[in-house]
């Protein structure tokens, strides 16, 4: 495997070369220094940043069903993706591809928008939306890093588009001479960037002599619920699997007024973290042996109809800790993004001399931990790239058989982690 490695993990700390405001202009990192390109952050207009977000969602739900139709062990792995993380991945990338290349990962991403456009679009989106979580007393950030083969000529233009959009900061690696050790830095970095969530992005071995970049796009969660759930009356239930058996579980109850909606085929349920402007959204399908995922036209009709109204429930549901990694790149290549991985790549914008790249590999990893108090969540993904009014009605949700989730921004509609719950037990 050679050549380029674009690394993305959902973070909490904007440690070295963050994107927002986190290591400073000393910072260094543990491989080599760290290089700042000055500029200042560029803003885009609300559609652009609207429309990052509304094309989140579809990749998102286009990779969850990719997977799970190709990857999910005959229906028994709980599965969660981060549209966000893998949205700032190939942000970070766009910049520096050109032609069909550049054409399918823009189409991928669900933009008309130019690269350097997009990266400002989403840019200023995660910076509007950390702002928004540090009023709520949430905490929610990003951090975006380059790391680089000691001598590689990175063309200016490229830095400075990353630079605007993410403050991305450059790093010098020797992974030529000592590929492990970069390894270990970069590990280090997201280590640290995700509260020790997501301890290792890359196996030793997975970047080798041949790799001259690594990006790094990282995205860290941590959100209490607006009405958190009462420790006391959590308590084992039954959670029925898709073949019919049940499992007991830890199961939290509560009795608030939420926002609740019925869609063909579908029971939804919204809670919202404080502030207001995050949210879990809850998908439970009619059938308790259902293990189908919601449309796009699906999940907008239901985030729509929650939005209408609140009425008293009483929810169950388990909680659940769990952690996901998988290889992307067939379900990507199945979404559209094929020219990147062959040798008619076209990532010639990346550096002044030309140097052929491809991308090599794709990964993803994700913990998602949600319990009576809120939600923490953290996701690390890694493209590889080698040369070449009236009282309400009480109604009673238990989420008791396979179900979906979303962690939304409720203002932007941008979705944050996406997933399927299909074992509360599975690890």
């Amino acid at each position: 495997m050679s050549g380029l490695l674009l690394a993305t993990a959902l973070t909490v700390l904007t440690g070295c070369g963050s994107a927002n405001g986190g290591g400073g202009n000393n910072d260094r990192s543990a491989d080599g220094t760290l290089v700042r390109v000055s500029a200042a952050a560029a803003v885009a207009p609300a559609a652009d940043r609207q429309a990052a977000a509304d094309g989140g969602t579809v990749l998102g739900l286009d990779l969850l069903r990719q997977l799970a139709g190709s990857n999910n062990q005959a229906g028994k792995q709980n599965l969660a993706v981060s549209p966000a993380s893998l949205q700032g991945a190939l942000a970070l990338l766009l910049p520096g591809a050109q032609g069909a290349t550049a054409d399918e990962i823009r189409k991928l991403l669900g933009t008309r928008l130019s690269a350097a456009e997009y990266a400002t679009a989403l840019g200023t989106l995660r910076r509007d939306e950390q702002a928004q979580a540090a009023k709520d007393h949430n905490q929610l950030s990003y951090a975006d890093d380059l790391w680089a083969q000691q001598g590689l000529k990175l063309d200016q233009t490229y830095l400075r588009t990353l630079a605007t959009a993410f403050a991305t900061g450059v790093h010098t690696a020797d992974f030529a001479h000592h590929a492990d050790q970069a390894t270990d830095a970069i590990n280090a970095t997201v280590s640290q960037e995700t509260r020790k969530m997501i301890t290792k992005l890359f196996d030793r071995g997975a970047l080798g002599s041949d790799t001259r970049l690594v990006l790094t796009d990282a995205l860290y969660l941590h959100a209490d619920w607006a009405s958190p759930f009462d420790p006391h009356q959590t308590s084992q239930a039954d959670f029925h699997l898709a073949d019919g058996s049940t499992v007991p579980v830890e199961t939290m109850r509560s009795e608030h007024y939420v926002s609740t909606a019925s869609i063909p085929g579908w029971q939804a349920a919204e809670l919202p973290y404080q502030g207001g402007h995050l949210a879990m959204d809850l998908l439970l399908p009619d059938s308790a042996t259902s293990t189908r995922l919601p449309t796009g036209a699906q999940l907008a009709a239901a985030v729509a109809a929650l939005g209408s109204s609140q009425q008293q429930a009483g929810i169950r549901l388990p909680k659940f800790h769990f952690e996901y990694g998988g290889e992307l790149s067939g379900a990507l290549r199945a979404l559209g993004m094929r020219t990147a991985f062959t040798g008619d790549a076209d990532l010639g914008a990346i550096t002044t001399d030309h140097t052929p790249l491809q991308v090599s590999t794709v990964v993803q990893r994700t913990k998602v931990d949600v319990d009576e108090q809120g939600t923490t969540a953290a996701a690390a993904t890694g493209v590889g790239v080698g040369m070449g009014a009236v009282a309400p009605a009480r109604i009673q949700l238990d989420f008791d058989h396979p179900f979906v989730f979303a962690v939304r921004d409720t203002t932007t509609g941008q979705i944050l982690f996406l997933g399927q719950v299909l074992d509360p037990l599975a690890s």
